[in-house]
């Protein structure tokens, strides 16, 4: 088949008019047909990881809600992302119109191509709507309207950074606590606002009940009295004229007679406080239901938030675990920096050791130098003898034992084999290595 510019394959040409796509059938979509929204429903994702590469999502958000509402929820608002998303921050902005609200949220990298999926269905919304009370099974109309999606980088840096994963992980803490405590609030008011409605709506229901009692089932009461004394009046009276005996067990009769009579106008007026005590059964039963239903709505509210309450505290607990972790890592790297300053005031000893060394050496060096330079005259002849050779002489013969002569040590380390006692630093006690007892 040839293409929108009229030129084609022509294996495409001869194609046969039965491959040809019938623009009428079913199963062909107009571009131009509106295209249906996707309703999957949110998810629940894993918590991200500390260090994980995050992205900043921003977007805007029409609302026909006060910004008071948005407030008071914006802390369970953060729990939608962040159960859905694993977002580690959420953030509401004002804007000049009191309509448009800016969010942003950062949630993983790994989490974005299903962000700007749900963005662009119908879960997310439904999800804020049903925040604010709004039900899609009770009504179609829709408030949240999200719209203008931007994506920037967000604020965690390289997962080998220790120190920007230790600082990300303190900001997340103190973002839960606040978060927390934003929580603690809204509980605290929506069972404020339960025991108010449960208060109010039980006073106004035992006031409308003793009000029924009180008004209407005593007035109808007598006046079913008074028509049942009319009735028995007007029957004693017919009968009377009839010349029959109400006690006679003449039931025909009787009958016939009872159903000759006329209803009058005290039937009429029972009849109308009838009807309108019914009414009144049927506002205040319908007022009962909405009470109950509005109850059992609270509850549910409740019975949410506390779930809530219990994963941060969870999740508080985790971080107070991190916290001791970190003061547990913090305190060894301090006993190995005592270990280390240890070490290096033993080296300035040694030095020190060593500086006297030479320092000793050099003498012996002089006074050797001087020895040697000072020779002595014998007394037998003109001879200059050497004071070493002469004591070196035995006294029984006049052969002199040969002495070695004495040399420079070529070395430090030959200057320590010969003078041990005088090189050999003193031994001092080892010191306890914390280091090596920690291992």
């Amino acid at each position: 088949m040839a293409t929108l510019f009229g030129f084609g394959s022509p294996k495409e040409e001869t194609k046969d008019a039965a491959d040809v796509e019938d623009p009428t059938s079913a199963t062909t979509t107009s571009p131009t047909s509106p295209q249906t929204e996707d309703e999957t429903p949110l998810t629940e994702s894993a918590e991200a990881e500390v260090g994980a590469q995050t992205s900043c999502m921003h977007f805007m958000v029409k609302s026909k809600l006060g910004w008071i509402a948005w407030k008071e929820m914006e802390a369970t608002l953060y729990s939608i992302f962040e159960r859905a998303f694993g977002a580690t921050r959420c953030e509401m902005k004002f804007s000049e119109s009191l309509e448009d609200f800016g969010f942003e949220v950062e949630v993983p990298t790994s989490e974005v191509e299903k962000f700007q999926k749900f963005f662009k269905g119908k879960a997310l919304a439904q999800e804020i709507d049903m925040l604010h009370g709004i039900d899609p099974t009770v009504t179609s109309r829709r408030d949240a309207k999200l719209a203008n999606l931007k994506k920037t980088m967000g604020s965690t840096l390289q997962e080998s950074d220790v120190r920007s994963s230790i600082e990300v992980l303190t900001s997340r803490f103190k973002a839960l606590e606040q978060v927390g405590m934003n929580r603690d609030r809204e509980v605290s008011a929506i069972q404020d606002q339960f025991a108010y409605l449960q208060r109010t709506m039980l006073q106004r229901f035992d006031d409308v009940t003793s009000r029924f009692q009180s008004k209407m089932e005593d007035a109808v009461w007598k006046k079913m009295q008074g028509v049942e004394k009319e009735i028995r009046d007007s029957v004693q009276e017919d009968l009377a004229v009839l010349n029959m005996n109400p006690m006679d067990k003449k039931v025909e009769s009787a009958k016939e007679a009872a159903s000759s009579i006329k209803p009058t106008a005290a039937d009429d007026s029972l009849r109308e406080h009838a009807e309108a005590a019914d009414r009144e059964l049927a506002t205040v039963t319908a007022e009962r239901d909405t009470a109950r239903q509005q109850l059992e709505t609270a509850e549910g509210q409740l019975k949410d938030a506390n779930g809530h309450i219990t994963r941060l505290t969870a999740e508080t607990s985790k971080m107070k675990e991190l916290e001791e972790a970190y003061a547990a890592l913090t305190a060894q790297l301090g006993a190995v920096s005592a270990d280390v300053a240890d070490l290096r005031t033993q080296r300035e000893y040694l030095r020190t050791q060593l500086a006297e060394a030479e320092a000793e050496r050099d003498t012996l060096r002089t006074q050797m130098a001087e020895r040697a330079a000072a020779p002595t005259v014998s007394t037998q002849g003109d001879k200059v003898e050497d004071p070493v050779k002469v004591e070196a002489q035995s006294p029984g013969t006049d052969t002199p034992n040969p002495v070695p002569e004495e040399t420079e040590p070529a070395s430090l380390s030959e200057f320590i084999r010969e003078n041990p006692n005088q090189s050999k630093p003193k031994e001092e006690p080892e010191a306890d290595d914390p280091w090596r007892e920690s291992q």
